[in-house]
């Protein structure tokens, strides 16, 4: 974010070029490209030593789960005539 901004703020002063704006531009569009192909890499990299030096095991973080713990809907029965089982008059 520090090199966005950096850029950002280039490109906003009244003093630059048109040839220097590009040349800050193509400069970032470089670094973020070289970011985009090695970032994952180097916080993998960090991530395992930093769980090395805390003495975790590779299994002990969070699990993953297949739903978000939402309770399945719950329709009542109904039955066969399409009325529901052990339905009671409404008293007026």
């Amino acid at each position: 974010m520090e090199r966005i901004d950096f850029c950002n703020k280039t490109l906003q002063s009244r003093k630059i070029t048109v040839n220097e704006a590009a040349g800050h531009l193509n400069g970032l569009l470089l670094w973020l490209i070289e970011h985009k192909d090695t970032s994952f890499e180097k916080a993998m990299k960090t991530a395992k030593s930093m769980a090395e030096t805390l003495d975790l095991d590779e299994n002990s973080g969070f699990q993953t789960r297949k739903t978000r713990g939402r309770k399945p809907k719950r329709f009542r029965d109904l039955d066969d005539d399409g009325s529901r089982q052990n339905a009671t008059p409404v008293e007026q």
